[in-house]
């Protein structure tokens, strides 16, 4: 029996997308000599690949075809605000994870996913790079999306995660054509990284306090986790020693806390301090099962220890989905742990500079033998059935907001009053919108076509007015300074509707420089806290 092993993120851990269709893969075209195993964890970059390569290296050693992704957790993890991982160590993890897969001699599939915000080609070119050295096999969704003018499509519903069901197809796929991928290539190659090691709790040296064991399952995962509270401290066993910790492997659970989505086990989270001779620093973690980098250099040495951090006021460092700055965040009194992932400090670290922008602009191609890209579903077609399929139902859905909109514009004479004029401004319009439809599930999947739709409407009407106004130059309106009534009108821009719309087209105007993220995570909870706080405010 041999392995098809799946390293990755969220995307790989998507019930029904790539792990479904590379399970339906193995069973029709495995001829029951192949085994299916799914290592990934969502919001993890390459480093989790290579913990998770390192503990289960005994499946990888029997392996006909390892699956691999990161590229996007990349980007989440760098472009965020708070977190801010670096080029330098995301350059790092994958020069280690790419010269273990390589040292393994097994054919390697590297799936780089599509990812419209912010900037993707440094580390995507990254990928590429070593792709190209090693002589992995390669499937480039973003230069699919790109060529076949799907990029908008991709982004439509989530930026993040493609839809499951394309990405199951593309699995069963992949393992239909599992005899046409290349080995790598024949190198002249020494693998010079540091000797990594896997350090439990239960490896360390328990200093004070009881170390309580218990085993975490749920559908996806299985970790035997162990319990530090305020009354217990590790230290480290010599073996460990000149070691640097470089990610840390935590499950916490809460039974007091009833969770009802997934900020709820971001807000809530642990917190530990790990301290040497010389430096002393927090790590948090949410309530879920999470891999975290290390990004401080911690160098474990003859007085390093670890315990529950009673001082969390303030964090070292910051993750995406441990959300520590919300005004709603809650510290848990324990931290369940189950490993830390530890690098030896005489290997290469990658500290070299590299000018990355520089990086960003090579062109990468590699030959035509790895490139895999035929093996992507017809995503073209896909689209262009939804779109006629969207283009009905819409008509449809979208009547009785037209109607509104047409009363509204029959009842009010835009041109005598400041607030209708106001009130056409187009952060307005997707104020409203938002609010409307965030009351009900249905209303939540259609809001991107609502807003769309809106969106290319007043683009519309702006057009024609100002194609009116250059054959016509009476048409002109009136500052709303003029209007008896603009005093009363500028209220309107303090309504939640006008301040929602006015974010949101801001995170659309700077989209590549993490527009939505910051939506998302900053505007729409500081505007829902001020609105909470102004009772008087109108929506």
């Amino acid at each position: 029996m041999q392995n098809i092993i799946l390293l990755g993120g969220s995307n790989c851990v998507m019930v029904n997308g790539l792990q479904k269709g590379l399970k339906e893969g193995t069973n029709l075209y495995g001829g029951g000599d192949l085994e299916f195993h799914n290592l990934a964890l969502g919001s993890t970059s390459a480093i989790q690949n290579l913990y998770e390569l390192k503990r289960n290296s005994k499946l990888f050693l029997n392996a006909k075809l390892i699956v691999t992704e990161s590229n996007i957790n990349e980007m989440q993890h760098h472009f965020h605000p708070h977190q801010k991982l670096s080029y330098t160590l995301i350059y790092r993890y994958l020069n280690w994870f790419y010269n273990e897969l390589y040292s393994l001699k097994k054919k390697i599939l590297v799936l780089i996913l599509p990812y419209q915000n912010d900037d993707y080609k440094t580390i995507d070119n990254m990928h590429k790079c070593l792709c190209m050295k090693f002589g992995f096999n390669l499937i480039d969704m973003q230069k699919f999306y790109e060529e076949n003018e799907l990029v908008e499509f991709g982004r439509r519903i989530d930026s993040e995660h493609q839809l499951a069901r394309i990405m199951c197809e593309l699995g069963r796929n992949i393992l239909k054509n599992i005899d046409e991928y290349q080995m790598p290539k024949n190198l002249d190659f020494k693998n010079d990284n540091p000797v990594f090691k896997i350090c439990t709790p239960k490896d360390m040296i328990l200093l004070s306090g009881n170390l309580e064991e218990k085993l975490i399952q749920n559908s996806a995962f299985s970790e035997k986790t162990y319990k530090i509270n305020n009354k217990v401290r590790l230290g480290f066993k010599d073996e460990f020693k000149d070691y640097c910790i470089v990610g840390i492997h935590t499950w916490n659970q809460d039974e007091n806390i009833k969770l009802k989505n997934w900020t709820e086990c971001c807000i809530n989270y642990s917190s530990i301090i790990l301290q040497n001779k010389t430096s002393k620093f927090s790590k948090e973690a949410s309530l879920s099962n999470q891999f975290i980098e290390v990004q401080k250099a911690f160098l474990i040495d003859d007085e390093s220890c670890i315990k529950i951090n009673d001082e969390a006021s303030d964090f070292s460092e910051f993750h995406r989905d441990v959300l520590t700055l919300n005004d709603n965040a809650k510290q848990i009194e324990c931290c369940s742990l189950i490993a830390f992932f530890c690098a030896k400090n005489d290997g290469n670290f990658y500290e070299e500079n590299i000018d990355f922008k520089a990086f960003a602009l090579e062109h990468f191609e590699l030959a035509k033998e790895y490139d895999f890209n035929h093996l992507i579903p017809n995503i073209k077609l896909y689209k262009e059935i939804i779109d006629e399929y969207c283009a009905f139902m819409d008509l449809a859905k979208l009547a009785p907001l037209q109607n509104e909109i047409k009363a509204l514009k029959d009842k009010i004479n835009i041109t005598n009053s400041a607030k209708a004029r106001i009130k056409n401004h187009l952060h307005y319009k997707l104020g409203q919108a938002m609010i409307k439809n965030s009351k009900s599930l249905f209303g939540y999947i259609r809001m991107p076509f609502v807003l769309s739709y809106i969106k290319d409407e007043h683009k519309k009407e702006q057009k024609a007015y100002k194609e009116a106004l250059k054959a016509n130059a009476n048409l002109a309106l009136p500052s709303l300074e003029s209007y008896e009534d603009y005093k009363e009108a500028l209220k309107i821009k303090e309504y939640l509707s006008y301040r929602l719309g006015e974010a949101l087209v801001k995170a659309y105007k700077t989209w590549y420089k993490g527009g939505f993220v910051k939506f998302l995570f900053r505007d729409l909870i500081k505007i829902n806290k001020e609105f909470k706080k102004k009772k008087n405010l109108k929506l």
